[in-house]
Parts: C-alpha cells; structure tokens; sequence
C-alpha cells in the first residue's frame, strides 16, 4: 500500500516536468541568437579574431509564433522572422523549425 502513495505522486511530479509550455517569442528568438553567436564563434576561432575584423553581429526579431507539439519537449513552430546585420541588412522571412528544451533552454533542433 505505501509504494503505490508513492508512486502516485512522483508520477504526476514527472508529468507535470514533462509538460512544458510552448516556446515564447522570445524563447525562439534567443535560440536563433544562440545558433547564431556559435557559429560566429566558430567562424572567429577558425578565421581569427582581430579588432580591425568586420562586425557582422545579427539581430534577430521573431513575431507572431504558432507552435504545435511533436512530442515530449519538441515543438514545431511557425513564425516571421526579421534578421538585421551590416553584411545583409534587413531581411524578414515567414520560417518555421523544430525547437527542443534542453537543460532549461529552448535550443533550434533538427
């Protein structure tokens, strides 16, 4: 009898974990910063990193998000997207993509 009190709770306690709300605007957004910081990283660490190099930072807006869930933690959304950087300026697409939570952030999946 006292196993099936405990269970009970450490059940619901692991489904409510598993429920995770959406990714926010804002939420998808810092994942697309996040992708692109690393690879800008990346690109720095390989080509070298100098104080006369090129800024070519990004901004990155997303608006309007509708997501629908795939599975535990994965959610496939769609959204408008504007980039800005001094390479391209201002570009806004209409996107959609695959974001899992990962170790408390939202992250872009595949």
């Amino acid at each position: 009898m006292h196993k099936s009190k405990f269970f009970l709770p450490l059940g619901l306690l692991l489904s409510v974990a598993a429920c995770s709300p959406a990714p926010s605007n804002k939420d998808i957004e810092q994942a697309f910063q996040d992708s692109v910081d690393q690879a800008s990283n990346m690109a720095s660490n390989i080509i070298g990193n100098s104080a006369s190099a090129p800024d070519y930072s990004t901004d990155i807006s997303i608006k309007n998000s509708a997501c629908k869930k795939e599975d535990a933690g994965r959610y496939r959304c769609s959204f408008t997207m504007s980039m800005n950087n001094p390479l391209l300026g201002e570009q806004t697409y209409e996107q959609s993509g695959v974001f899992v939570k990962r170790d408390g952030r939202w992250h872009v999946g595949f």
